[in-house]
């Protein structure tokens, strides 16, 4: 019986909180699209957690307001929650997992985007590492990466030690010293209209390597970001990336939208807060102007451009 999770912080809890409860297994990191697609192989009485439902799953947890049920049959938990690994810890219930309750504290403001101004521009501790493990950041995976915090979190090495790690303090060097090139580019291909800031990497043969979320700090009127760039394992599709202000939850203006349930329309997966679909590049102009149409919100002036 393998585990199959998303290689973000979330999935790597998840994987962590899992072994010390089901037993070491070989874990495959694996992302949504791939499953949904049969880009990977899973077989009958495997474990999936934070990536989407697989008939042949017998365990399967994921944070989604998406799928909200478990299929008869399976263990496992899923619904609304602000990471899965939430959910691993709510449905084994089990003192052998209290000692992640401050990384899970954190992990649930990082699986929900409820940050600062500080955590997105001068990112510490869980938050910082989380960053380093975020596909969507432009740094390539490498899985040796992945399976060495896997390790050291169920090591419970602390966070202070985890960043001292020379691989991890590469990283976060590399994702600090672009930073300056990354916000000259994501300001140069980012307009806005009304409430929604788009940000167009079609014109760049790459994704600049940088936090996705400072879009919401250079532009803090904006409440949702639409990120757009070719798809590099398709080459004839358009990826479209969307994701809510990490500072308008408690906002009249925080967007009512569902970010993961629209995405599905479109044949992609996410959760409450944000979301990524996949789609033909011939008709990705018409798929953008439906997602902007949905997603404008009438307001009381027009905002500004990114600064």
């Amino acid at each position: 019986m393998r585990l199959f999770v998303h290689p973000n912080l979330d999935g790597i809890l998840c994987a962590a909180m899992i072994m010390d409860m089901e037993g070491e297994r070989e874990v495959i990191f694996s992302d949504a699209r791939e499953v949904k697609k049969g880009w990977v192989e899973i077989k009958e009485g495997d474990i999936v957690a934070n990536l989407p439902y697989h008939d042949n799953c017998a365990i399967w947890f994921n944070s989604t307001t998406v799928e909200t049920e478990i299929p008869e049959g399976v263990k496992g938990k899923v619904g609304d929650a602000p990471s899965s690994a939430k959910l691993v810890y709510e449905y084994y219930d089990s003192t052998k997992l209290e000692k992640y309750d401050d990384i899970l504290e954190e992990l649930d403001r990082l699986g929900s985007g409820n940050f600062s101004y500080v955590d997105v521009l001068h990112p510490t501790g869980w938050i910082l590492l989380g960053f380093t493990l975020d596909r969507r950041s432009g740094m390539e995976e490498i899985s040796d990466y992945n399976y060495m915090v896997l390790e050291a979190i169920k090591k419970m090495e602390g966070i202070d030690s985890i960043l001292n790690n020379l691989a991890v303090k590469e990283r976060i060097n590399r994702f600090i010293s672009e930073e300056e090139n990354f916000k000259k580019i994501l300001v140069a291909h980012t307009h806005t209209k009304n409430n929604i800031s788009i940000t167009d990497y079609r014109k760049l043969n790459l994704v600049p390597m940088g936090n996705r979320f400072l879009v919401f700090a250079l532009n803090s009127r904006s409440n949702v970001n639409i990120r757009i760039f070719h798809d590099r394992r398709e080459a004839d599709h358009i990826v479209i990336e969307i994701v809510k202000s990490a500072f308008f939850i408690d906002h009249p203006l925080y967007h009512n939208e569902n970010i993961g349930k629209m995405m599905t329309e479109y044949g992609g997966s996410g959760s409450e807060r944000s979301g990524i679909c996949s789609v033909k590049a011939d008709s990705a102009r018409g798929t953008i102007h439906k997602i902007i149409s949905r997603l404008k919100m009438k307001m009381g002036h027009e905002l500004g451009p990114v600064r």
